[in-house]
């Protein structure tokens, strides 16, 4: 029997079991294939916050819940190990409840505590109800928006907020969403003036390009491939680049097994014929 019989008669559990194991091998260990470049939009924010002068303040404003972790989260996940890295003062603000318990959960993952010092380098703010009220209000004047920190001390005994009073001290806001961004372009871009990115769901990107185009924001980040390209530019392989590495495999070897049953069919149709 000649390979071309073989390819003919390849169980389908034999053909499962490649599948599973493109999916399963980069999910336990992502590689990194070169398949694509990392994208533009990603670029101009790992350039922005690469350029900030030291001491300078970033706002993650985080509006995700678990939910939608594995799309939205994986840039957000990623931003925050960069900003880890840099000489920034950074403010953890969740929009929504659960966003206080996910930014918990990411902080200690990436160990930011044992990394940064609590109060110096970085601060948790508590939820607070009312979202583009609570969030114009914050910009405003954040001593009158939030009194304690997410722990409960006094925001004025908070060292690294000594110097931060209002919106016109945070050099960018990082929002983490799962949707349109009408609400983060009039509070931040154009009432507020601060420079604004978005990390944001999968199938964002196209109708967030019409706020890139007019100047309103910085730029986006859509869901895994966004990840995947901040998690290459920090040459830190995570969520993102190991679910397009699975992707990537299983086109591959999905595409591989269709051209070698065409080759192999034709062969033994030929060979049938008695032509060579």
């Amino acid at each position: 029997m000649g390979w071309e019989e073989k390819i003919e008669t390849l169980p389908s559990r034999v053909i499962w079991l490649i599948i599973f194991l493109c999916f399963f091998i980069p999910i336990a260990h992502p590689i990194g294939l070169p398949a694509y470049p990392i994208s533009e939009t990603t670029l101009i924010l790992y350039n922005y916050l690469e350029a900030l002068p030291q001491g300078s303040v970033v706002l993650m404003d985080a509006s995700v819940g678990f939910a939608n972790m594995p799309d939205s989260g994986v840039p957000m996940v990623a931003v925050m190990e960069h900003l880890t890295r840099l000489p920034v003062k950074v403010i953890y603000r969740p929009r929504i409840a659960e966003s206080t318990l996910v930014l918990q959960k990411v902080q200690g993952d990436l160990n930011i505590a044992n990394r940064k010092v609590y109060g110096v380098d970085y601060v948790n703010l508590p939820f607070v109800e009312g979202v583009e009220s609570a969030l114009l209000s914050f910009l405003s004047d954040i001593y009158a928006s939030v009194q304690t920190d997410l722990y409960g001390t006094p925001i004025g005994d908070v060292p690294m907020m000594k110097d931060i009073h209002s919106g016109q001290d945070i050099k960018i806001a990082i929002c983490t969403i799962s949707g349109y961004a009408d609400m983060e372009v009039r509070v931040y871009s154009v009432t507020n003036h601060i420079p604004l990115a978005c990390l944001n769901f999968g199938g964002s990107g196209p109708y967030m390009e019409i706020y890139m185009n007019s100047g309103l924001m910085l730029t986006n980040l859509s869901g895994l491939r966004g990840g995947a390209d901040y998690e290459k530019l920090i040459s830190k392989p995570g969520v993102g680049i190991a679910a397009l590495d699975a992707l990537s495999l299983n086109y591959l070897s999905i595409f591989t097994l269709i051209v070698l049953g065409n080759i192999a069919y034709l062969r033994i149709r030929a060979r049938k014929k008695g032509v060579t």
